[in-house]
Formats: C-alpha cells, structure tokens, sequence
C-alpha cells in the first residue's frame, strides 16, 4: 500500500510549515515503512534499517526548518520542497 506524506494543497515549501510531514516520515519509519523520495529524474528509498544507520552514526537523515524539508545528501542537504513523498508498506 502506497500513502502520500502530505496533501498537494499544503506543499512544503509554501507558507505551510514542514513539522507535519518531518513528523510523518519519522512515524513511518518508526512503523517498518519504506519511503519514496521521489523528484522528476530520480526516487530515493528509505528503509527503516537506512534510517538507524543514519542515526548510529550521528547524523540527521531529514532536517526541517521553518517552512523547508530537507534530506542529507553526504555531507550536505538538499530541499526537498517540491518531492513527492510516499510511504509503502
């Protein structure tokens, strides 16, 4: 089953803030749930046993600020504003 993270009229990004959908994919995580993060040319797979490495490690795998998601990539972050999230079971 397939479940989109956030509702198209409430983007991220947009004055709406990114706690909620922050919020969401850790509870899906937490839950065994695979999510999506797909853009136009690419989707990224995110198992819960990526997530803990992530945090064994130190490291935040999502970052919210304000308005904004972010998803690391290396050693930088990268928005992910504008991505399709989706959470599979």
């Amino acid at each position: 089953m397939r479940e989109s993270l956030q509702r198209p009229w409430e983007r991220v990004g947009s004055s709406a803030s990114a706690g909620p959908v922050f919020d969401a994919i850790h509870a899906k995580l937490g839950e065994g749930c695979t999510v999506l993060v797909a853009t136009a040319a690419r989707t990224t797979k995110v198992t819960p046993a990526t997530a803990k490495r992530w945090e064994r490690a130190g490291n935040q795998l999502f970052k919210a600020t304000g308005s904004s998601l972010y998803m690391a990539s290396g050693r930088s972050f990268v928005c992910i504003d504008g991505c399709a999230i989706i959470a599979t079971s």
